[in-house]
């Protein structure tokens, strides 16, 4: 996910870029960000692409709504979020048709809410591999060689065609960047790609070796998702 960023306060913009980047981790979304300290910066630099950008509305100079204008004439797909420390402003916004508005300051909780929103509103993308945090470092992780992902104790457990990592991020948050038709949920604490079922057994699915229980409630979905996802694979 892309992320341009506009503010003329030197800790502001690098407080913003830090909470962008922690809330982008925890959720396991894979961020490319730049910082500019001023409108007319940003203006110069960009190219349609970018998926959210963050500007301050009141900046000397070029200002963020200014900027956002005349972003808005080249991409109509970006989506822009202001920041202010003026509610009022925010009639403002609905000129170049913005996605929210953040009254300073601003939080990480809020940074998450915003996050969420985008993610929703850019739609369903399947990306061809995840950037995964674990306790020690960051890996880089192919979404068709997931086979599987469990709760475990307050982690994610992922199982992979390579290797097992114990994720920092909740089951609901990985499955969200995954593509909804090539996974299922068998339960509430087991997500498992329906690219590497090999074998339906009962109310036990085997995936890469391992056999897992498929909740008794859901096993009607599980097949029904099973067949729709190979008759797209045909």
């Amino acid at each position: 996910m892309q992320i341009w960023l506009a503010e003329d306060e030197a800790p502001q913009r690098e407080h913003l870029a830090a909470l962008l980047r922690q809330v982008c981790a925890a959720r396991g979304v894979a961020c490319e960000l730049r910082a500019f300290e001023d409108g007319q910066a940003l203006v110069d630099a960009y190219a349609p692409g970018v998926d959210l950008l963050l500007l301050d509305i009141d900046m000397p100079g070029l200002s963020g709504m200014d900027a956002a204008h005349r972003i808005r004439e080249r991409d109509e797909r970006v989506l822009i979020v202001f920041g202010t420390n003026l509610v009022a402003r925010a009639l403002d916004g609905y000129a170049v048709a913005a996605l929210d508005f953040l009254v300073k300051p601003i939080t990480e909780n809020r940074l998450d809410d915003l996050l969420d929103k985008a993610l929703r509103r850019l739609g369903p993308a399947a990306p061809a591999a995840l950037t995964l945090h674990t306790q020690d470092t960051t890996a880089v992780v192919p979404v068709r060689d997931i086979l599987y992902a469990e709760t475990y104790g307050r982690k994610v457990r992922l199982h992979t065609v390579c290797e097992t990592l114990d994720l920092r991020m909740t089951l609901s948050a990985l499955e969200s960047h995954l593509p909804e038709n090539a996974f299922f949920r068998i339960h509430n604490a087991c997500l498992v790609s329906l690219a590497h079922v090999d074998r339906i057994s009962g109310c036990d699915v085997t995936i890469g070796g391992d056999i897992l229980p498929v909740s008794r409630h859901k096993k009607r979905d599980f097949l029904k998702a099973l067949t729709s996802f190979m008759g797209e694979q045909l």
